[in-house]
């Protein structure tokens, strides 16, 4: 046992290296932070469900491309009559398939802009205080 005792870790408890006390207030100098806000913040409210669904046609898409790719790069390297014919028939299945999907995205794309609203809000100024 004593001789697979140098493969596991050492334990150090942490009490025994703090020695000081923990401060009640950290931060006993000044304290000062600078900020850039701008004069106005536009957000652009939309509907969550019609972004969700934007964005899984929109996956469905990237993911329906990323196939057609892979077949077509197939079909151009295959050197077999019988498997090019397939190669082919599937390479246009999935290259309708991503255009369909795409075109969808598009919609859900243009639904979302047309009943998205844009909220402007105005910054206050900001006061100095003074003592303490």
């Amino acid at each position: 046992m004593k001789e697979n005792s140098h493969l596991r870790p050492e334990h150090d408890e942490f009490e025994q290296y703090s020695t000081a006390e923990a401060s009640q207030e950290p931060t006993t100098g000044d304290f000062n932070i600078s900020l850039s806000i701008p004069e106005s913040i536009e957000i652009k409210m939309v509907d969550a469900s019609s972004l969700a669904d934007y964005e899984i046609w929109f996956f469905c898409s990237s993911i329906g491309f990323s196939i057609f790719v892979g077949f077509l790069v197939a079909y151009i390297q295959e050197t077999s009559k019988e498997k090019e014919k397939l190669l082919l028939v599937s390479t246009f299945l999935f290259l309708a398939a991503f255009l369909f999907c795409f075109l969808m995205s598009l919609v859900k794309r243009h639904t979302l802009k047309k009943k998205g609203k844009t909220i402007k809000l105005k910054t206050s100024k900001v006061v100095e205080e003074k003592g303490r």
